[in-house]
């Protein structure tokens, strides 16, 4: 039989080496979660330019319209002088100014 010593020493390497190969466990798990959280952060970042872009899109389109409608208003106004644009100019650029908020972005 061991002696007392060695069997004290025994355990207390094999506690050594438990604890070791779970401290490097641990980081290793850490280091996977952290990897995983950053490249969420990113998909997620990505993800919002995405949405954001195509927000300002729509909104630069829906400007550009608003420009054409008054430019037609403006060109038949010219033909036929009873036709009052400063009406539909102020709700285009009332309009228009609206949707500025969404290029605070």
């Amino acid at each position: 039989m061991l002696s007392s010593k060695t069997m004290y020493g025994l355990i207390i390497i094999s506690f050594a080496i438990v604890f070791t190969i779970f401290v490097m466990i641990e980081n290793d798990a850490r280091e996977k979660i952290s990897d995983e959280l950053v490249n969420d952060q990113k998909i997620h970042g990505q993800t919002m330019t995405k949405h954001n872009a195509q927000l300002i899109s729509n909104e630069f389109n829906n400007i550009v319209e608003k420009q054409k409608e008054l430019a037609l208003y403006v060109k038949h106004s010219q033909r036929d002088p009873s036709i009052d644009i400063s009406e539909l100019a102020l709700r285009t650029y009332n309009d228009i100014e609206n949707r500025m908020d969404i290029f605070v972005l």
